[in-house]
């Protein structure tokens, strides 16, 4: 059963449904999420049963909390803001507060008001039976200062109708997290399969894959920066902020939802290509290696390597003694001189004629470096000559050992080929004939080689003699394919030969220009693979 689920899981028509469920499921969670702000819905609703015990109330009594102290000056507290109020500065009362002649806080009003009040007397805060503990206190309030504050009954009932209104969002909410559980239970099987397929278990990769994946991740991260700027965005084209839930949007606010669903398809879309391309460089192991970070660390390290190394671990310079000397002299003069540059720099800032005897000194270094290396490149030179001058002799004692061989061997070599001569024409038995026959055929061939070993010795010394003259090329090639005629006849390939009919004149020497022709032909019947064939163009 698992072993099925897996190979369904990893068709290609399921992971593309469960791509596009996944996008669904995000542009919906978008698009819910933008209704509730449009709304101006608070998600605290869901978690919070009391208006008083809201953020909201708190934020309300904070106000009016550090409104009240300022009335006499800098704020017009309107009639129907909900609460009642009495200040007093240590010279005069503000209150709206009905029928209230006396001075002082007065006591019987917020006892009608007990549970929702704040008051401030002698330095000292006391509150109702049941105020909101996230409520900020004002902290510039003096001894003698006297403040009440009240909300009315009637005030905190419409507000918890409104509270009670507006849990109609709680549906919308659930639906919400719906959709995102929907979109990571398909996020996480787009995960596991990314790169799998039905047939195997090879890893798979795509063109998008190649990408760097710095590049992959800073895309993005930039469409994630641009999807959510462009929701703030479109949220400030609300027309006004509704305190109780509404379901019908403005015009304006419609066009900006179906904005909203647009670019949250195509973003959630290109950022779910660009994440499943992410996975499958991890699950390939190269999401590091296929960074354009990682390469410039790699490279730069290895400069950094390959640049010390050269400096102080170098076996080609330091196998040999001169360029050793010249490459510790160049260290000593580029350290010496980098030293002398920042003393003498130093000094000059601080004003100080010491710099010039460092100038001196960099100037001594100059001349020692260059001295040297001359001396260096003297010894260098001297050495290299002697080196060329034994490397000629050693060529020409190898001249000399294949001429002196050549000629030792050419001499009875003759006599060889004499000595079967003469039994060739004697009268023999069959059988001692072909004996005869493979001695003369042997003994040609050693006489060949030791020419070619002749030619070879004199071609190297230089002292070797060319006869040029103007012969028939097509006459030459067909003297050397009879010559060889047998041979090619025994070879087992098949020579497709095209020459010209007619005469082909060149300057050559004929002689040395038919060995070649007879080599060329005898290489290609020693190691053509039988069977093969051997053209023969001109």
């Amino acid at each position: 059963m698992v072993t099925k689920l897996k190979s369904v899981s990893r068709l290609k028509i399921t992971k593309v449904v469960a791509f596009l469920l996944m996008v669904a499921a995000i542009t919906a969670a978008v698009a819910q999420v933008q209704y509730i702000a449009f709304r101006g819905l608070d998600p605290e609703i869901v978690l919070v049963k009391d208006y008083k015990d809201s953020n909201d109330f708190a934020y309300e009594a904070t106000k009016a909390l550090n409104e009240v102290p300022n009335v006499y000056d800098r704020y017009e507290i309107p009639e129907d803001c909900g609460y009642y109020y009495y200040f007093y500065n240590g010279k005069k009362e503000f209150d709206n507060i009905p029928d209230h002649g006396n001075y002082g806080i007065p006591k019987d009003t917020y006892m009608n008001h007990n549970e929702c009040y704040y008051s401030y007397e002698d330095g000292i805060w006391t509150f109702g039976t049941d105020t909101n503990p996230n409520v900020i206190l004002p902290t510039d309030l003096n001894k003698d200062s006297k403040l009440f504050v009240a909300f009315q009954n009637y005030y905190l009932e419409q507000k918890q109708m409104e509270w009670e209104n507006n849990k109609q969002i709680i549906p919308l909410i659930l639906s919400t997290l719906l959709c995102i559980l929907v979109a990571i239970l398909m996020l996480v099987t787009l995960s596991i399969t990314a790169g799998r397929v039905q047939t195997d278990n090879t890893l798979h990769l795509t063109k998008i894959d190649l990408v760097y994946s710095d590049v992959l991740l800073v895309v993005l991260i930039l469409l994630l920066s641009i999807n959510v700027s462009f929701q703030i965005v479109q949220r400030g084209q609300s027309d006004s902020y509704v305190g109780f839930y509404e379901p019908s949007l403005t015009m304006n606010e419609k066009y900006a939802m179906i904005f909203i669903i647009a670019i949250s398809i195509l973003t959630s879309s290109m950022i779910g290509c660009i994440y499943l391309s992410l996975i499958r460089q991890w699950k390939a192991k190269m999401i590091l290696k296929n960074s354009i970070l990682y390469k410039l660390i790699t490279k730069g390290i290895k400069f950094l390597s390959d640049f010390f190394k050269s400096l102080f671990i170098n076996e080609k310079i330091n196998s040999l003694p001169y360029t050793k000397v010249i490459f510790y002299r160049q260290l000593i003069f580029i350290g010496t001189s980098a030293g002398f540059v920042i003393i003498s720099m130093l000094l000059m800032i601080a004003e100080n004629a010491l710099f010039l005897i460092f100038f001196f000194l960099e100037a001594f270094m100059i001349y020692w470096y260059i001295k040297g290396n001359q001396l260096s490149l003297e010894d260098i030179s001297k050495e290299f000559s002697e080196r060329v001058e034994e490397q000629m002799k050693a060529e020409r004692m190898k001249v000399d050992l294949i001429t002196n061989v050549s000629h030792d061997l050419k001499t009875p070599l003759t006599s060889i080929i004499s000595y079967v001569d003469l039994l060739s024409k004697e009268e023999l038995p069959e059988i001692a004939r072909d004996y005869v026959k493979i001695l003369s055929d042997k003994s040609n061939r050693l006489k060949n080689i030791v020419v070619d070993l002749f030619d070879l010795a004199k071609s190297t010394s230089g002292d070797i003699s060319v006869n040029i003259e103007i012969l028939d090329l097509k006459r030459l090639m067909e003297q050397t394919m009879a010559d060889m005629d047998e041979n090619m006849k025994n070879s087992g390939l098949f020579f497709k030969i095209k020459i010209p009919e007619t005469a082909v004149n060149i300057r050559s020497d004929g002689k040395r220009l038919y060995r070649v022709f007879q080599n060329v032909f005898d290489n290609a019947i020693k190691y053509s693979m039988k069977g093969t064939r051997v053209y023969v163009n001109h």
